[in-house]
């Protein structure tokens, strides 16, 4: 009896070793999330992606600056069961600074607006749905972009730019990142004096920095395609010398220069 009682702790023990090794050597980084896809960015329309930006503009523009954007960050919702729902992955408080501070330096971006759920009145996150309320807060540029992680060690940001009053794509941004060996997550927590090797070391921010540098010199390439508007003269008022156009940027900026010769 004893013997038997033995071989059955014997054989239980080596059960539960044996199922002890398998999950262990089954643990893989796998997305918790769904992804938000270039057709989702898209909204139906055909786009080329590459790296930093891309202008899909064929012709110049036009009076396209001085513009207020809008940015909305994208996330999706769902699994291989569920049907996908895009969602505004936005914290205005936080965005709303960061990507002012991106543009503090262009005279010609008036003002950036982190979408919110409350400017969505009530209707689903979609491109046509974003664009309309875009349109409501009286915006020229539209900015909706995602923020992709396949592995612990990469970042991808994912972005098209659009011209809102057409709906129509003026650009399409794309960033990557990869960090051999990320920082630990509790790092970022506990360790407060880590701050530059976790900015250099974390492949999100190194995603996100090369992805608002790509916004930089996209809108800077779409500014050197743009013909100021004709000036309107205010009905009553007569000047007393010539009305001259508006120039975004500034002529002296080298990198303006460049951009203007290219075209």
């Amino acid at each position: 009896m004893i013997r038997m009682q033995t071989i059955l702790a014997m054989f239980f023990a080596l059960v539960v070793f044996t199922a002890g090794c398998e999950k262990k050597s089954s643990i893989v980084f796998v997305p918790t999330y769904t992804e938000v896809e270039w057709d989702d960015l898209a909204g139906g329309q055909p786009i080329e992606v590459g790296e930093d930006f891309k202008i899909t503009l064929t012709e110049r523009t036009k009076g396209a600056f001085p513009a207020s954007v809008v940015v909305a960050r994208l996330a999706a919702k769902g699994d291989e069961d569920q049907e996908k729902k895009l969602v505004l992955d936005m914290k205005p408080e936080v965005d709303f600074l960061a990507w002012n501070s991106v543009f503090d330096d262009f005279r010609s971006i008036s003002e950036v607006f982190p979408l919110n759920e409350m400017a969505m009145d009530g209707s689903d996150v979609s491109v046509i749905s974003i664009l309309d309320a875009a349109e409501a807060l009286k915006a020229k540029l539209l900015l909706v972009y995602t923020e992709v992680f396949p592995t612990v060690h990469e970042a991808e940001i994912r972005g098209a730019l659009y011209d809102v009053s057409s709906g129509r794509i003026m650009a399409v941004l794309h960033s990557d990142a990869y960090v051999e060996h990320p920082v630990a997550m509790n790092a970022r927590i506990d360790d407060h004096d880590l701050a530059e090797e976790i900015e250099q070391r974390d492949p999100r921010l190194i995603g996100v920095s090369k992805f608002e540098e790509s916004a930089r010199n996209c809108l800077l390439a779409l500014m050197a395609n743009d013909d100021p508007a004709e000036p309107v003269v205010p009905e009553g008022w007569v000047p007393d010398r010539e009305i001259e156009r508006l120039i975004w940027p500034p002529l002296e900026d080298s990198k303006y220069r460049e951009l203007r010769r290219r075209q």
